[in-house]
Parts: C-alpha cells; structure tokens; sequence
C-alpha cells in the first residue's frame, strides 16, 4: 500500500511538472520571438538601393535575432507534440497536425534565417554584404515566407477538424487557429497575421496546460 501511494505521488508530480513545461514553452516561445523581432527590427526597411540595403544588414544584430528566434522554434515545437497529444481521437485530421506544424515552424525560420545566413557568407568572404548575397537571402525568404504562411494555414484548418468533436479549450484553439489560418491567406493582412501566429503558439501551451491538468484532476 505504502510503495503503490508512493508510486502515484510522484506521477502525480510528474504530470504536474509536465504541465508547467508545456505552459513554460508556449510563453517561453513568445518571449523569444518578441527578442527576435525587437534584434532585428527590419534594417533593410527604407533603403534605395541593394548597397544600401546590405549596408543596412551588415550593421544590424541579425546573428542574434536568428539565434533567438532557433529558441522560438525549438519551444514552439514542444506545444506542437502536446497539441498532438491532446487531440487524441481528433480522427484523421489529427495525424497531419504535427506534420503541417513542423512545417509552418520550419518554413518560418528559414525565411528568417536567410538573411543571416546571407550576412555570415559575406562576412566570411568580402567582410561586407555584398548585393549578390543579399539578393540570394531575400530570394529564400520570399520563397519561405509564402510557403509557411500556406503551411500555417493548412495547420490551423487541421486543428478545426481535429478539436471540433472533443469541445471546450481545444474547440477553441481549433477556431482560433482557423481564423488565423484564413488570414494568412489574405494578401493584404497575409504577412502580419504571419507574425502574429507566435501568440497562438503562447496561448496554445497555457490552454493546453491548464485542459490537461484539469483532465488530470477530474480523473483523479
């Protein structure tokens, strides 16, 4: 009886733990994203000209957001598997799930982090961005940008179908991520909404935290 009592402890406190780590990404990753976005604060914005713009990347803390925004991925990825986790018995719809976030996430980053990548070719070479390696960074990150936003929509209709029949917070994530899917896919809004879809992620990992520990205690 003793051993079975201390057996159910510490899942409880395992469970409880995970709980906390879930919630601790989601929130976690919109703090690193908001970095990223504050480092890097669009240096190639008002140039006229590709030597200008490179001049502009050359100066900025590009390394930095890049890095910052590799830790919005990596926590962003964790919600992603407990979203998928959660949405058991979603039917078919879940099993794409975690396939078409990843991509999202993916996609995202690499159009991030061209730039960077653009910025440490020339560093190693000419000691400047030069506009052919500029050019080639935009070029990736046009075509990444693009992609994830089709991705993310992709993502959201999938987490709608998957969370329809199983109600509550993941209902409601499920509409939320919907909505958010349509507006990547308007072009006039597409790009903004692109940057706002990491306070989804947040609040998908506090949701999720909060469905999974109330489950949890119900059950108990």
């Amino acid at each position: 009886m003793a051993m079975e009592s201390a057996i159910d402890t510490v899942g409880r406190e395992g469970v409880r733990r995970g709980h906390v780590g879930v919630a601790a990404c989601g929130v976690g990753a919109l703090a690193l994203y908001v970095g990223a976005a504050l480092s890097f604060a669009d240096p190639l914005g008002g140039s006229a000209t590709a030597e200008e713009a490179g001049a502009r990347l050359q100066d900025s803390t590009i390394e930095r957001a890049v890095l910052l925004f590799g830790g919005y991925l990596l926590l962003a990825l964790v919600v992603v598997a407990a979203l998928a986790e959660a949405l058991r018995g979603g039917g078919a719809a879940r099993r794409v799930v975690p396939a078409l976030g990843v991509a999202h996430l993916f996609l995202f980053a690499l159009g991030v982090a061209a730039l960077g990548a653009a910025r440490g070719v020339s560093a190693t070479f000419d000691g400047e961005v030069g506009p052919a390696s500029l050019t080639a960074g935009l070029v990736v990150s046009n075509a990444a940008f693009p992609l994830a936003q089709w991705a993310g929509a992709g993502f959201g209709v999938a987490v709608l179908l998957a969370s329809w029949g199983l109600g509550g917070r993941l209902r409601g994530l499920g509409v939320a991520a919907a909505a958010l899917g349509v507006g990547l896919l308007v072009p006039p809004i597409g790009w903004a909404v692109l940057y706002l879809t990491p306070l989804w992620f947040a609040a998908a990992g506090v949701l999720l935290a909060a469905g999974t520990r109330r489950s949890s205690a119900a059950a108990r």
